[in-house]
Protein backbone atom coordinates (compact mmCIF):
# COMPACT_ATOMS: atom_id res chain seq x y z
CA UNK A 1 0.00 0.00 0.00
CA UNK A 2 2.52 2.34 1.24
CA UNK A 3 4.63 1.21 -2.50
CA UNK A 4 1.75 2.28 -4.54
CA UNK A 5 1.65 5.79 -2.74
CA UNK A 6 4.87 6.55 -3.44
CA UNK A 7 4.70 5.20 -6.68
CA UNK A 8 1.76 8.06 -7.72
CA UNK A 9 3.40 10.25 -5.78
CA UNK A 10 6.74 10.07 -8.25
CA UNK A 11 4.57 10.00 -11.49
CA UNK A 12 2.66 13.47 -10.29
CA UNK A 13 6.00 14.96 -9.59
CA UNK A 14 7.37 14.29 -13.03
CA UNK A 15 4.61 15.27 -14.77
CA UNK A 16 4.38 18.32 -12.58
CA UNK A 17 8.49 18.88 -14.41
CA UNK A 18 7.88 17.73 -17.54
CA UNK A 19 4.55 19.44 -18.50
CA UNK A 20 5.82 23.40 -18.11
CA UNK A 21 8.81 22.27 -20.16
CA UNK A 22 6.53 20.65 -22.82
CA UNK A 23 4.54 23.19 -23.18
CA UNK A 24 7.24 25.87 -23.25
CA UNK A 25 9.03 24.42 -25.84
CA UNK A 26 5.58 24.20 -27.80
CA UNK A 27 4.63 27.92 -27.97
CA UNK A 28 8.53 28.36 -28.53
CA UNK A 29 7.70 26.58 -31.71
CA UNK A 30 4.49 28.39 -32.69
CA UNK A 31 6.48 31.89 -31.78
CA UNK A 32 9.10 30.97 -34.18
CA UNK A 33 6.62 30.67 -37.20
CA UNK A 34 4.86 33.78 -35.88
CA UNK A 35 8.27 35.53 -36.38
CA UNK A 36 8.63 34.13 -39.79
CA UNK A 37 5.00 35.41 -40.60
CA UNK A 38 6.03 38.70 -39.79
CA UNK A 39 9.35 39.09 -41.63
CA UNK A 40 7.27 37.35 -44.57
CA UNK A 41 4.87 39.75 -44.21
CA UNK A 42 6.89 43.09 -44.50
CA UNK A 43 9.44 41.76 -47.04
CA UNK A 44 6.20 41.31 -49.19
CA UNK A 45 5.07 44.42 -49.12
CA UNK A 46 7.79 46.31 -49.01
CA UNK A 47 8.90 44.97 -52.23
CA UNK A 48 5.58 45.76 -53.49
CA UNK A 49 5.78 49.09 -52.73
CA UNK A 50 9.41 49.32 -53.83
CA UNK A 51 8.24 48.61 -57.65
CA UNK A 52 5.40 50.27 -57.64
CA UNK A 53 7.83 53.43 -56.83
CA UNK A 54 10.72 51.94 -58.94
CA UNK A 55 8.48 52.52 -61.65
CA UNK A 56 8.03 56.36 -61.53
CA UNK A 57 11.86 56.10 -61.52
CA UNK A 58 12.53 58.00 -65.10
CA UNK A 59 10.33 60.77 -63.33
CA UNK A 60 11.99 61.38 -60.92
CA UNK A 61 15.46 61.34 -62.31
CA UNK A 62 14.48 63.67 -64.72
CA UNK A 63 13.25 66.07 -61.50
CA UNK A 64 16.73 65.28 -59.71
CA UNK A 65 18.87 66.30 -62.62
CA UNK A 66 16.72 69.19 -63.36
CA UNK A 67 16.68 70.73 -60.03
CA UNK A 68 20.34 70.82 -59.44
CA UNK A 69 21.83 73.34 -61.87
CA UNK A 70 21.02 75.21 -65.24
CA UNK A 71 23.31 73.26 -67.37
CA UNK A 72 21.85 70.47 -66.33
CA UNK A 73 17.93 71.56 -66.82
CA UNK A 74 19.19 72.59 -70.52
CA UNK A 75 20.80 68.92 -71.18
CA UNK A 76 17.61 67.46 -70.26
CA UNK A 77 15.23 69.71 -72.37
CA UNK A 78 17.75 69.12 -75.84
CA UNK A 79 17.59 65.59 -75.03
CA UNK A 80 13.32 65.21 -74.64
CA UNK A 81 11.22 64.52 -77.81
CA UNK A 82 7.67 66.54 -77.85
CA UNK A 83 5.97 63.97 -76.14
CA UNK A 84 8.12 64.10 -73.08
CA UNK A 85 8.55 67.64 -72.86
CA UNK A 86 4.67 67.96 -72.54
CA UNK A 87 4.46 65.22 -70.11
CA UNK A 88 7.56 66.68 -67.87
CA UNK A 89 6.98 70.29 -68.70
CA UNK A 90 4.23 70.61 -65.38
CA UNK A 91 7.03 68.38 -62.70
CA UNK A 92 10.18 71.03 -64.13
CA UNK A 93 7.77 74.34 -63.11
CA UNK A 94 7.09 72.75 -59.59
CA UNK A 95 8.65 74.61 -57.32
CA UNK A 96 8.17 72.05 -54.24
CA UNK A 97 9.79 68.91 -56.18
CA UNK A 98 13.33 69.44 -54.40
CA UNK A 99 11.59 68.98 -51.14
CA UNK A 100 9.46 66.49 -51.86
CA UNK A 101 12.42 64.33 -53.18
CA UNK A 102 14.62 64.87 -49.80
CA UNK A 103 11.46 64.08 -47.77
CA UNK A 104 11.40 61.11 -49.80
CA UNK A 105 14.94 60.24 -49.19
CA UNK A 106 14.47 60.24 -45.65
CA UNK A 107 12.70 57.34 -45.82
CA UNK A 108 9.41 58.41 -44.61
CA UNK A 109 7.73 58.15 -48.11
CA UNK A 110 8.44 54.27 -47.87
CA UNK A 111 7.07 54.16 -44.42
CA UNK A 112 3.74 55.60 -44.61
CA UNK A 113 3.24 53.64 -47.90
CA UNK A 114 4.11 50.14 -46.63
CA UNK A 115 2.11 51.01 -42.58
CA UNK A 116 -1.59 50.61 -44.45
CA UNK A 117 -0.42 46.65 -45.66
CA UNK A 118 0.90 45.75 -42.43
CA UNK A 119 -0.19 47.88 -39.63
CA UNK A 120 -2.68 45.36 -37.88
CA UNK A 121 -1.35 42.04 -38.99
CA UNK A 122 -1.00 39.75 -35.75
CA UNK A 123 2.40 38.61 -36.26
CA UNK A 124 3.74 42.03 -36.35
CA UNK A 125 1.98 42.93 -33.51
CA UNK A 126 2.51 40.32 -31.51
CA UNK A 127 6.52 39.43 -32.20
CA UNK A 128 7.82 43.43 -33.07
CA UNK A 129 8.49 45.42 -29.71
CA UNK A 130 5.88 48.43 -30.16
CA UNK A 131 4.11 46.72 -33.50
CA UNK A 132 4.83 48.77 -36.63
CA UNK A 133 5.75 51.84 -34.79
CA UNK A 134 8.31 50.12 -33.51
CA UNK A 135 9.80 49.51 -36.50
CA UNK A 136 12.96 52.08 -37.94
CA UNK A 137 13.34 52.90 -41.95
CA UNK A 138 16.87 54.78 -41.14
CA UNK A 139 18.80 54.19 -43.93
CA UNK A 140 16.48 53.42 -46.79
CA UNK A 141 17.12 55.45 -49.94
CA UNK A 142 15.18 56.67 -52.85
CA UNK A 143 17.15 56.44 -56.33
CA UNK A 144 20.82 56.15 -54.93
CA UNK A 145 23.64 56.73 -56.94
CA UNK A 146 23.32 53.08 -58.22
CA UNK A 147 20.07 54.20 -59.47
CA UNK A 148 18.31 51.56 -57.01
CA UNK A 149 15.61 51.38 -54.17
CA UNK A 150 16.49 50.61 -50.98
CA UNK A 151 14.31 49.69 -47.93
CA UNK A 152 16.35 49.41 -44.47
CA UNK A 153 13.79 47.73 -42.09
CA UNK A 154 15.02 47.87 -38.08
CA UNK A 155 13.06 46.11 -35.30
CA UNK A 156 13.19 44.26 -32.07
CA UNK A 157 11.84 40.84 -31.42
CA UNK A 158 10.35 40.32 -28.31
CA UNK A 159 8.43 37.61 -26.62
CA UNK A 160 4.76 38.70 -25.93
CA UNK A 161 4.64 37.54 -22.46
CA UNK A 162 7.76 37.54 -19.48
CA UNK A 163 9.52 40.21 -21.48
CA UNK A 164 11.15 41.09 -18.21
CA UNK A 165 13.18 37.91 -18.34
CA UNK A 166 13.49 37.59 -22.51
CA UNK A 167 15.91 39.39 -23.31
CA UNK A 168 14.77 41.40 -27.17
CA UNK A 169 16.66 40.29 -30.58
CA UNK A 170 17.75 43.46 -32.83
CA UNK A 171 17.16 42.36 -36.25
CA UNK A 172 18.04 44.69 -39.87
CA UNK A 173 15.49 43.61 -42.87
CA UNK A 174 16.92 44.48 -46.73
CA UNK A 175 15.38 45.19 -49.89
CA UNK A 176 17.20 46.38 -52.71
CA UNK A 177 15.25 46.73 -56.13
CA UNK A 178 16.66 48.81 -59.54
CA UNK A 179 14.79 51.48 -60.35
CA UNK A 180 12.99 52.08 -63.86
CA UNK A 181 14.87 54.29 -65.58
CA UNK A 182 13.80 53.73 -69.03
CA UNK A 183 17.30 52.58 -70.50
CA UNK A 184 18.35 49.42 -72.08
CA UNK A 185 20.29 47.01 -70.89
CA UNK A 186 23.49 46.22 -73.10
CA UNK A 187 23.07 43.13 -73.86
CA UNK A 188 26.09 40.32 -73.00
CA UNK A 189 25.99 38.33 -75.81
CA UNK A 190 28.01 40.71 -77.93
CA UNK A 191 30.61 39.29 -80.13
CA UNK A 192 34.37 40.55 -79.91
CA UNK A 193 34.32 41.60 -83.50
CA UNK A 194 30.78 43.58 -83.07
CA UNK A 195 32.35 45.45 -79.96
CA UNK A 196 35.46 46.05 -82.01
CA UNK A 197 33.55 47.57 -84.99
CA UNK A 198 31.73 50.15 -82.21
CA UNK A 199 35.03 50.92 -80.79
CA UNK A 200 35.94 50.98 -77.36
CA UNK A 201 34.06 53.09 -74.73
CA UNK A 202 34.65 55.37 -71.85
CA UNK A 203 32.48 56.92 -68.75
CA UNK A 204 32.59 60.39 -68.16
CA UNK A 205 31.21 63.65 -66.06
CA UNK A 206 29.66 66.80 -67.59
CA UNK A 207 32.62 68.69 -66.04
CA UNK A 208 35.03 66.04 -65.13
CA UNK A 209 39.02 66.35 -67.01
CA UNK A 210 39.70 62.79 -67.19
CA UNK A 211 38.04 60.21 -68.59
CA UNK A 212 37.02 56.56 -67.09
CA UNK A 213 37.65 53.10 -68.26
CA UNK A 214 36.42 51.31 -65.34
CA UNK A 215 32.57 51.88 -64.71
CA UNK A 216 32.96 50.51 -61.07
CA UNK A 217 35.85 53.76 -60.55
CA UNK A 218 35.50 54.77 -57.25
CA UNK A 219 35.72 58.13 -58.97
CA UNK A 220 32.43 58.05 -60.91
CA UNK A 221 30.96 55.30 -58.77
CA UNK A 222 31.08 57.02 -55.13
CA UNK A 223 29.93 54.60 -52.16
CA UNK A 224 27.55 57.12 -49.72
CA UNK A 225 27.27 56.58 -46.55
CA UNK A 226 24.49 57.89 -43.71
CA UNK A 227 25.73 58.55 -41.04
CA UNK A 228 25.07 60.56 -37.33
CA UNK A 229 25.64 63.62 -37.13
CA UNK A 230 27.18 63.54 -33.78
CA UNK A 231 29.99 61.21 -34.16
CA UNK A 232 31.18 63.17 -37.89
CA UNK A 233 34.06 64.35 -35.74
CA UNK A 234 35.03 61.27 -34.91
CA UNK A 235 35.34 59.72 -38.09
CA UNK A 236 37.93 60.07 -40.98
CA UNK A 237 38.10 59.31 -44.62
CA UNK A 238 40.83 57.20 -46.15
CA UNK A 239 43.36 59.43 -46.18
CA UNK A 240 42.80 59.50 -42.21
CA UNK A 241 41.64 63.23 -42.58
CA UNK A 242 38.20 64.24 -40.78
CA UNK A 243 35.57 65.89 -42.17
CA UNK A 244 34.16 69.38 -43.11
CA UNK A 245 30.89 70.73 -43.98
CA UNK A 246 30.18 71.08 -47.76
CA UNK A 247 29.98 74.82 -48.45
CA UNK A 248 27.00 73.90 -51.00
CA UNK A 249 25.14 72.06 -48.05
CA UNK A 250 25.61 74.18 -45.11
CA UNK A 251 25.36 77.92 -45.01
CA UNK A 252 27.26 80.14 -42.26
CA UNK A 253 25.47 79.14 -38.49
CA UNK A 254 23.27 76.56 -39.81
CA UNK A 255 22.70 73.64 -37.55
CA UNK A 256 23.65 70.12 -38.44
CA UNK A 257 20.71 67.87 -39.29
CA UNK A 258 20.27 64.41 -37.50
CA UNK A 259 21.76 62.43 -40.08
CA UNK A 260 24.77 63.40 -42.48
CA UNK A 261 26.08 62.21 -45.41
CA UNK A 262 29.62 60.94 -46.28
CA UNK A 263 32.23 59.21 -49.20
CA UNK A 264 35.14 57.14 -48.32
CA UNK A 265 37.41 59.41 -50.32
CA UNK A 266 36.34 62.54 -49.82
CA UNK A 267 36.51 65.31 -47.38
CA UNK A 268 32.73 66.88 -46.50
CA UNK A 269 30.00 65.54 -44.98
CA UNK A 270 26.44 66.60 -46.72
CA UNK A 271 23.15 67.13 -45.53
CA UNK A 272 21.51 65.48 -48.82
CA UNK A 273 22.47 62.65 -50.42
CA UNK A 274 21.69 64.81 -53.87
CA UNK A 275 24.44 67.16 -53.34
CA UNK A 276 26.37 68.13 -56.56
CA UNK A 277 29.08 67.63 -54.03
CA UNK A 278 28.31 63.95 -54.65
CA UNK A 279 26.14 63.16 -56.94
CA UNK A 280 27.92 62.09 -60.22
CA UNK A 281 26.12 62.05 -63.92
CA UNK A 282 27.98 59.11 -65.66
CA UNK A 283 27.85 59.06 -69.63
CA UNK A 284 29.02 56.23 -71.87
CA UNK A 285 30.94 57.44 -74.60
CA UNK A 286 32.41 56.73 -77.48
CA UNK A 287 37.21 56.80 -76.46
CA UNK A 288 37.32 59.27 -79.73
CA UNK A 289 34.44 61.69 -78.44
CA UNK A 290 36.50 62.52 -75.33
CA UNK A 291 38.03 65.31 -76.85
CA UNK A 292 41.22 66.23 -74.68
CA UNK A 293 40.61 64.49 -71.39
CA UNK A 294 43.38 62.35 -70.15
CA UNK A 295 42.89 58.41 -68.67
CA UNK A 296 42.21 58.42 -64.74
CA UNK A 297 45.28 57.82 -63.01
CA UNK A 298 43.02 54.98 -60.79
CA UNK A 299 41.66 53.55 -63.73
CA UNK A 300 45.27 53.43 -65.26
CA UNK A 301 46.30 51.30 -61.95
CA UNK A 302 43.57 49.27 -62.11
CA UNK A 303 44.61 47.39 -65.42
CA UNK A 304 47.56 46.94 -64.63
CA UNK A 305 46.45 44.80 -61.44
Amino acid sequence: MVLKKREKGLLTLEASLALPIFAFAVYALVFFFQVIAAQDCLHYYATKVARNISSYGIITNYAMNFSEDEDSRTEIKENLNEDDETIFSGLFDTSDVTNILTSAASGIMLEESIKPYVKDHHAIKNCIQGGYAGITFLGSSLFDEEACIQVVMQYKIQLPIWKEIFPVFPVVQRIRIRMFNGHAVPSSLKTEEGDNEDGEYVYITPNGSVYHTNANCSHIKINVQAVDSTRISFICNSNHCTYRACELCFEKNSTLPSTVYITEYGDCYHSSRTCSGIKRTVMKVLLTEVGARGECSRCKAHKKE
